[in-house]
């Protein structure tokens, strides 16, 4: 008897096994070829209902900060065929006044004409919603809906710089239409499944409201590619649209490149430093915070600035001790040694008070050493350029 006689006989007795084998695994290939079939579906039903909800933009451009909405119209002649609309892009919260229904995350839309432009669609001036949002608040054409938008802030609200009043604005409106899904009800920048919850307000009212004026966050674009538009923004964008600033100080004179939001971007940082040492110039990196308490013995001095950088590079012609550059050494200027009755080599504390963080959000300092919480603050605000979105 050879192996393969051998086989056959096998078979041929355990034929109810096999069988029974050979249908489990059938019907575990249907089963997985039926899922992969309904996951490419999906995939593709999904893709397609984000395609659809971006309207005719190709690309776009977006910033966490505002910038100059001439921007879009700058980048059109570098870019020969292609077409620009600026946009502010919110989230807000709305209610309805009459039945005080109410609504949060919603997206805010300021636009003007040339956003109806550049989607091939009829020009509108007024309050319009999308279908989801007036299902959900109840509100009808000609309703007075109530939108609450947090106001921009260079600076973090979370930042101990940040103001903590008037951090939002309360804007009433009357409902003028609702734009159904084909005429761009549901657009949306941001993929998703659920139905899209949006306002379209005009763009010189969320610029006042907002106290932006002339500035937008966002900017559509179509007809070039990525690369196309990243080399135009790259020619027509200014440190202003890049969330910075110029100062002259000092004397002899130097130049300041600050960030209006508190601290400057990697890339804007890397820009600096290498077109200021093109003209042969010294990069000289600043990183001011706002101490609660700088103290010594019993005096103290509240709400200071400190800031971090090369004391020796800063010292001019009147060059530091060693001990003055130390790892945990501070420079005081003359009105604080004055205020501290301070001398060098005296011991200088600083303070930031937890206490609130740690009644309200269990959290303590992990650090004590000035140095390493400097670096905490600078990695935080890296990741965090505008705090913590809402």
């Amino acid at each position: 008897m050879n192996s393969t006689h051998l086989v056959w006989r096998s078979a041929t007795h355990h034929w109810r096994t096999n069988l029974a084998m050979v249908a489990g695994v059938a019907v575990a290939v249907s089963v997985l070829s039926g899922a992969l079939l309904v996951g490419n579906s999906v995939r593709g039903s999904l893709r397609d209902l984000a395609m659809a909800r971006l309207g005719r933009a190709d690309v776009v451009i977006s910033s966490t900060g505002f910038f100059r909405d001439a921007l879009a119209a700058e980048i059109q002649p570098a870019t020969p065929g292609a077409r620009t609309a600026p946009v502010i892009v919110a989230t807000g919260f709305v209610t309805h006044e009459g039945s005080g229904r109410r609504a949060a995350s919603v997206l805010v839309y300021g636009v003007d004409d040339r956003f109806w432009a550049f989607h091939h669609r009829t020009n509108h001036s007024g309050v319009l919603s999308s279908p989801a949002l007036v299902s959900e608040i109840g509100a009808g054409t000609g309703d007075t809906i109530l939108v609450r938008l947090q106001k921009p802030s260079a600076i973090p609200i979370e930042s101990l710089f940040g103001r903590k009043d008037d951090v939002a604005r309360t804007v009433r409106l009357t409902l003028e239409a609702v734009l159904p899904a084909n005429e761009l009800g549901e657009f949306s920048l941001q993929p998703r499944q659920a139905e899209v919850r949006a306002l379209f307000l005009p763009l010189a009212r969320v610029q006042r409201e907002l106290g932006v004026a002339g500035r937008a966050n966002t900017i559509l674009t179509a007809g070039a590619d990525a690369n196309a538009i990243a080399t135009a923004l790259g020619r027509t964008a200014t440190l202003e649209d890049l969330g910075a600033g110029i100062a002259i100080s000092g004397n002899p004179a130097h130049l300041i490149v600050e960030g209006h939001s508190g601290i400057m971007g990697e890339a804007v940082e890397a820009a600096v430093v290498q077109a200021g040492t093109g003209l042969g110039w010294r990069p000289i990196p600043v990183f001011t915070y706002l101490a609660n308490t700088i103290r010594k013995g019993d005096r103290s001095i509240p709400y200071s600035l400190v800031a971090a950088t090369d004391l020796d590079a800063v010292a001019g012609s009147s060059p530091l001790s060693p001990a003055a550059t130390a790892a945990d050494s501070i420079v005081l200027n003359d009105w604080a040694a004055r205020e501290l009755n301070a001398s060098p080599g005296d011991a200088i504390a600083l303070y930031a008070d937890p206490s609130r963080a740690r009644s309200f959000l269990g959290w303590e300092a992990k650090y004590k050493d000035p140095q390493t919480i400097i670096q905490s603050a600078w990695n935080w605000f890296e990741k965090h350029p505008r705090g913590y979105e809402k």
